[in-house]
């Protein structure tokens, strides 16, 4: 594993590692839908890549507001970031840009004021909630049964 590789050589917040985190979580998401359903359908596969392409742009926007802050290359690669994953989520459900509009957003003005970690994470969460919100709801998975 390499998230297990990374953390012993305590390099544990390598942007690398955090995207294989990620990729780790969305498969994981896809062997649930497996699970329950006996198989990922293509609209399962496009939630779990706006899910993807949400949490890896969490993952370089945490970076300009903490780690690498003030730095900017990371701030640039990180609003484009964005910007792509707001175009191409949005061919998927017209209602991803509910949360990639705002994250697009906080990814471009945030990183000029001096945010506590608790407050960028709290931002993570209401932005988080509506990633839920709009992607359960936007899928054709039947999450009640």
């Amino acid at each position: 594993d390499l998230n297990l590789w990374f953390i012993t050589r305590r390099q544990e917040r390598v942007w690398l590692n955090d995207l294989l985190g990620v990729a780790a979580a969305t498969l994981v998401g896809a062997v649930a839908i497996w699970i329950g359903a006996g198989t990922v359908p293509g609209f399962a596969w496009r939630m779990l890549g706006c899910l993807a392409a949400y949490f890896a742009g969490t993952v370089w926007y945490v970076k300009t507001m903490i780690r690498e802050r003030g730095k900017s290359d990371w701030l640039w690669f990180s609003i484009g970031w964005h910007v792509v994953a707001l175009a191409a989520t949005a061919t998927v459900s017209a209602w991803y840009i509910v949360v990639f509009g705002p994250a697009l957003l906080r990814a471009a003005l945030l990183p000029r004021h001096r945010l506590s970690p608790k407050q960028v994470g709290f931002i993570e969460i209401g932005l988080t909630l509506a990633l839920i919100a709009v992607a359960t709801t936007n899928t054709g998975l039947n999450f009640a049964a």
